[in-house]
């Protein structure tokens, strides 16, 4: 069954900003976002699981009306290939793909601190030790596990190109680095992409950092708190200052506890690390008619001939 609608999916990446741009778009009077962020519905086919009924995914948007989007942010889409992109594309009527694109060094660090955060991760654990960790675990195939994930993530050629493959021109290349710089350029930008009213971003003051990672100090409250974000999800997504009202006298009362610091040895040596794979991603950036690429992904054998 193929819902005669259009929908606007931001399938990745991982702590790459995708929080801030669904809750930029969600504001958009064209868009209409379902009743959770990450829905998650297509997920499964990563594991070769089966899908639950359409109408347990179109139920996400049973409040939308006759918007012209509606809008799935699930990042984790992006690893699941073919299998998830032409599902996508066969369920919809028309598609249109945000992709965001952060340095992976820094993807990585934040990765790192967002599981000190939420206690995934043992807080003896350093960041050489996990980088090294998970360096060498990169070609395991476990998808599950957070030493695989955290630096296959960042090598973004190989799951990008199923979806550039499919969509071609409806994939949008959003980078960190413009979203950072000038949030309201950027949105505006997307909306002449998207073929919608571009004149709602015009206020600096909607442009808020959204999502950033700040760790509790106590993991039972931590554990609280995260069940109580989830039952009223929908809630706080419709009223995002009483969330963040919330946010503050929870950090008020309980603390927060200070990040790991990254030395910049450990971020060079992670960047080497990254560099052929950065290089393959430029390249077919490049093939696929992305320019205006960011400094990380500078490389001169990667320039359209005649470019010196």
């Amino acid at each position: 069954m193929k819902l005669k609608r259009s929908v606007i999916v931001i399938a990745g990446v991982h702590k790459g900003a995708t929080t801030s741009m669904y809750e930029y778009l969600m504001q958009h009077d064209d868009i209409c976002a379902g009743r959770t962020k990450e829905i998650h519905y297509y997920t499964p086919l990563r594991y070769g699981r089966e899908l639950k009924p359409f109408e347990a995914y179109t139920a996400e948007f049973r409040d939308c009306g006759s918007e012209r989007y509606v809008l799935d942010a699930s990042p984790s889409y992006l690893y699941g290939g073919d299998l998830i992109a032409e599902r996508i594309g066969n369920d919809f009527e028309g598609v249109k793909v945000i992709m965001m694109l952060r340095e992976p060094t820094d993807r990585f660090v934040s990765f790192f601190n967002f599981l000190k955060s939420d206690f995934r991760l043992e807080g003896s654990v350093s960041f050489p030790l996990f980088m090294e960790r998970s360096y060498e675990l990169r070609d395991h195939d476990d998808t599950d596990d957070i030493y695989y994930r955290a630096f296959r993530e960042g090598c973004y050629a190989e799951y990008l190109e199923p979806w550039l493959r499919r969509f071609g021109k409806d994939v949008k290349i959003v980078f960190f680095d413009d979203l950072k710089r000038d949030a309201a350029g950027t949105m505006r930008n997307l909306c002449r992409w998207l073929g919608i009213d571009e004149m709602i971003y015009r206020d600096p003051a909607m442009f808020e950092i959204k999502n950033k990672t700040r760790a509790s100090k106590f993991k039972w409250v931590f554990l609280g708190a995260s069940k109580i974000n989830t039952f009223f999800e929908g809630f706080f997504r419709r009223h995002p200052r009483v969330k963040g009202g919330l946010r503050g006298i929870y950090f008020a009362l309980f603390g927060a506890r200070k990040q790991e610091t990254v030395n910049a040895e450990d971020r060079d040596a992670l960047r080497l690390l990254y560099r052929e794979e950065n290089r393959k991603l430029a390249k077919l950036l490049r093939q696929y008619g992305v320019g205006d690429l960011p400094a990380w992904l500078q490389f001169d054998d990667t320039l359209p001939k005649g470019n010196d």
